[in-house]
């Protein structure tokens, strides 16, 4: 097994930080920080990080191919504009206990984003698919869904359900947007899986929250590698060219902890001999 070593990229101190997402064609990378409501965006060179601020948990942020962004704002789909301004809301989730969590976007452009209970009760997770008109669920019966991605022939499905230390796969039709039933593909130890990505290979890359670590693994488990990362909450991660972008986290830490660990919500890189990820896809509503 081949082991890495994560270096700083930005020294932050977000309280949740989520949802890297390398837009090739803006040469950005943007996150969230979920609990402060805050989307953070910036060119790698210069690395001069901007952010806005919207009222709620802004658990995912997903650029749009007509320029802005589609958020996961609590139990609503909001739009935004270039400029950060909202041009519309949808409203999902009407039950204040629940709320959004990780997402992206598939091939075609449709947004797949999960959602969970706030207590991360057992059963209350679930997963939406929409494509800008009528969100749909998917699935349900889960507990805290989180990282999703694709295989790179666009056949099969990965969805991380943290709480039960669970990576799922379903076949998936990239025409019709449709998954088959979803099962457990592994199960992980060593901390919680959270944020996955998935590279060019067909290999899965996943952090693991309370791990202080990146993993990867084949889609049948075996694991090939792993970064080490000076933050023990590790939450998401997103390949950059050949290079791995990993956020964390700060919440629930304690003032000793963070003395301890005063890189603990902030950004980190580790380069990878032959890393390619497969495309981000902006949302095409």
């Amino acid at each position: 097994m081949t082991r890495h070593k994560a270096k700083l990229l930005w020294a932050a101190a977000h309280e949740v930080a989520e949802g890297p997402f390398w837009d090739a064609h803006g040469a950005t990378v943007s996150w969230v920080d979920i609990t402060g409501g805050e989307l953070w965006q910036s060119q790698l060179h210069p690395w001069e990080p901007s952010v806005v601020r919207f009222d709620g948990t802004l658990a995912a942020a997903i650029p749009r191919s007509a320029g802005g962004f589609v958020l996961c704002l609590s139990g609503e789909i909001v739009l935004t504009d270039p400029i950060g301004a909202v041009v519309s809301r949808t409203t999902v989730l009407t039950d204040a206990s629940l709320r959004f969590n990780d997402a992206k976007c598939d091939s075609a452009g449709r947004l797949w984003a999960g959602t969970t209970a706030v207590e991360f009760t057992e059963g209350g997770g679930a997963l939406y698919r929409h494509d800008g008109t009528t969100p749909e669920l998917v699935a349900e019966g889960l507990v805290l869904p989180n990282g999703l991605g694709w295989s790179p022939d666009d056949t099969r499905f990965y969805l991380v359900d943290s709480m039960r230390n669970q990576i799922l796969h379903a076949a998936f039709d990239a025409e019709s947007g449709k998954i088959g039933e979803l099962s457990v593909a592994f199960k992980t130890t060593g901390g919680l899986p959270d944020g996955l990505c998935v590279d060019s290979t067909g290999m899965l890359w996943v952090a693991f929250w309370g791990g202080g670590v990146v993993r990867q693994f084949t889609p049948g488990g075996r694991q090939l590698a792993s970064i080490d990362v000076p933050a023990q909450q590790c939450s998401s991660c997103c390949i950059v060219n050949d290079t791995l972008c990993i956020t964390t986290a700060r919440s629930g830490l304690s003032a000793e902890e963070i003395a301890a660990e005063p890189l603990a919500g902030s950004l980190f890189t580790a380069a990878v001999d032959g890393l390619q990820g497969v495309p981000l896809h902006r949302a095409a509503f």
